[in-house]
C-alpha cells in the first residue's frame, strides 16, 4: 500500500495516505530507532518479503521485486536490533536513491538525540 512520508528535524515521521491529506494517518517517533538498509540477498530473518518475485522452487528463496529496496527501523536499546518498522521504496516510482535519502533524513533527524 503506497504511503507518503515526511521526516522532520524534531525526530518524527509523519505518514500520509495521500500527498494532499491535511493530517497524517499516524506518527512515528524516531527516538531510539536506527535505520538500516536491508540487503535483498541476505534479508533480516524477521523482515517481510514485499511483492515477491516468482518462486524459484527453492525453500527460503523468497525475494522482493528487484525494483524494491527496504529500510528497517530497528530499536537500539537492548532488544538485539528488533525491527520496529519496515519501509519499502520502489526505485521506479520513488527514484533510484529514495531509500538512501530516507536513511540520510532519519540519521540527520536523530543525530542530536540521546537514547
Amino acid at each position: 500500500m503506497k504511503r507518503y512520508i515526511l521526516v522532520t528535524s524534531n525526530c518524527t515521521i509523519f505518514v500520509y495516505a495521500d500527498v494532499t491529506d491535511p493530517s497524517p494517518l499516524y506518527i512515528i517517533e524516531l527516538k531510539g530507532l536506527m535505520p538500516k538498509k536491508e540487503d535483498s540477498n541476505k534479508p533480516d530473518f524477521y523482515s517481510h518479503t514485499i511483492s515477491p518475485e516468482s518462486n524459484t522452487g527453492l525453500p527460503f528463496q523468497n525475494k522482493s521485486r528487484e525494483s524494491l529496496e527496504s529500510v528497517l527501523l530497528k530499536r537500539r536499546e537492548g532488544t538485539k536490533d528488533k525491527i520496529a518498522f519496515q519501509f519499502a521504496f520502489d526505485k521506479v516510482e520513488a527514484g533510484e536513491n529514495a531509500s538512501d535519502e530516507f536513511v540520510t533524513a532519519v540519521l540527520n533527524a536523530t543525530k542530536d538525540v540521546k537514547v
